[in-house]
């Protein structure tokens, strides 16, 4: 064998052994951040969409709640679209 490939199992072997050793640690499950986000927004908009839909059909209290969801709705889709922009430019 030459010395490249002695080299590359080398390298193997020092990754199976680290592969190892990671997963036998044990698991944290922790909830990320995001996910307590992502719940309070999806508790604001419900809780949004139940007042308009208890509030009369011309009113102006309901015209403000539709503006205030989309306002959050647009949020959310200009956030994700910088989130994947990031994590593209990382791959």
């Amino acid at each position: 064998m030459n010395e490249a490939q002695t080299t590359a199992d080398r390298r193997w072997a020092d990754a199976e052994i680290r592969a190892q050793a990671y997963l036998a640690q044990p698991r944290d499950r922790r909830v990320l951040p995001i996910r307590g986000f992502v719940l309070a927004v999806a508790l604001v908009i419900a809780l949004l969409v139940l007042v308009g839909v208890a509030l009369p059909p011309d009113s102006d209290a309901r015209l403000m709640l539709s503006t205030v969801g989309l306002s959050i709705a647009v949020l959310i889709l200009v956030v994700e679209i910088i989130r994947a922009f990031r994590f593209r430019r990382r791959a």
